[in-house]
């Protein structure tokens, strides 16, 4: 904030008409003379930044002080949300955040896309969660007029398998070494305890041998 405006398109109105115009320098002064005394209407617009206007009274041989704050226009945030497979995942909160607090949120289609508008300049983090999915966040940094893209790919949250292991006669084994198998590799492993008992999570959705 703060930050001088060069070329800023000043507009002196009366009556609805214009009656001058200028421009401000590379420090962000303007200076408009020639004035008659009365009631105006000064307007400062800008590409990229939200025009505004004030009422002015000018005074003979006087320079009526006129300064502007101009905000800039908002920009938006839109992606698309999609699983490891690149299925597109509908119905995913999409979250905005600015110093750890939620400033917009949205959902996804059912093409898996969102779209978020209205968002001031600058740095954002972009959070999209679903249930059933692991939560991603990732940093966007968000420009006046301009659309920021920010996909994500969500991974599934991982399940667990689990059982109990016994003889034929229904004997609980202790012990038995478990093993869960994915394309003839071993992925992960486990032994039952006392009562046969076993249970190995962390495991990605998909078809295993065990």
């Amino acid at each position: 904030g703060g930050t001088s405006l060069a070329s800023v398109q000043i507009q002196v109105l009366s009556g609805g008409s214009i009656v001058a115009t200028g421009l401000t320098d590379e420090n962000g002064v303007y200076a408009i003379g020639g004035l008659a005394p009365g009631s105006y209407t000064v307007q400062a617009s800008r590409v990229s930044y939200q025009t505004q206007a004030v009422g002015a009274m000018v005074t003979a041989d006087f320079t009526t002080p006129v300064n502007f704050v101009l905000s800039a226009n908002p920009g938006r945030i839109s992606g698309v949300v999609s699983d490891i497979g690149s299925t597109p995942l509908a119905g995913a909160q999409i979250q905005v955040l600015s110093g750890g607090s939620i400033v917009a949120s949205g959902l996804t289609d059912e093409n898996g896309v969102y779209a978020i508008g209205g968002l001031a300049p600058g740095s954002y983090t972009v959070q999209a969660s679903r249930v059933s999915y692991q939560t991603q966040a990732v940093g966007a940094m968000v420009t006046a007029d301009v659309t920021t893209p920010v996909n994500f790919v969500l991974s599934a949250n991982p399940g667990r398998i689990g059982g109990v292991v016994t003889d034929t006669g229904g004997t609980s084994l202790a012990s038995v070494q478990i093993q869960v198998l994915s394309g003839g590799s071993i992925v992960a492993t486990g032994l039952t305890d006392e009562n046969g008992v076993y249970a190995i999570g962390g495991l990605a959705p998909g078809s295993y041998t065990v």
